[in-house]
């Protein structure tokens, strides 16, 4: 091909068709946000939950703790259950990721990285797998680290 687009069929190669696969094939969906939800979660939850429900498929939003109420007045967001464990069949589940702020004096990009993720040095994020105490223990290991170099470097 000479507009260099690779004829790669596999799904690594490009991950964007491999999530329309799953969401078109699939009929019942979980989407999940962190803890302690911010505007980004709530916002992408419930515009993906509308996505799904516009094209004919179930959508079960929750979230692990209660959404802050001034988010209640966002259209949907009473869809949005608070529970820790969900059971039943799911054809896939959607987790939104851990987001990671600074305000300029801790480069958090270099955080998200080093676990899979990516951003700019003052906003970034990355999705974590597996249950949420290891997903923290993780992050708090990555943040005591970057914090160690820094107050290393602003001694």
């Amino acid at each position: 091909m000479g507009n260099g687009a690779s004829t790669s069929s596999s799904a690594d190669a490009d991950p964007i068709a491999a999530i329309l696969r799953v969401l078109r094939k699939g009929a019942r969906f979980l989407v999940c946000s962190h803890a302690r939800s911010d505007g980004d979660a709530v916002g992408s939850a419930l515009a993906l939950g509308m996505l799904l429900r516009q094209m004919g498929k179930r959508a079960d939003l929750v979230s692990a703790t209660r959404i802050p109420d001034h988010y209640w007045r966002l259209p949907g967001a009473d869809s949005i259950r608070t529970e820790l464990r969900v059971h039943g069949p799911r054809d896939a589940t959607i987790l939104l990721w851990v987001s990671l702020r600074s305000k300029g004096e801790l480069n958090v990009a270099a955080i998200a990285a080093r676990l899979g993720g990516g951003g700019h040095e003052n906003a970034a994020g990355c999705a974590l797998e597996g249950p949420l105490r290891c997903a923290i223990h993780q992050i708090l290991g990555e943040l005591r680290s970057a914090l160690a170099g820094f107050t290393a470097a602003s001694a």
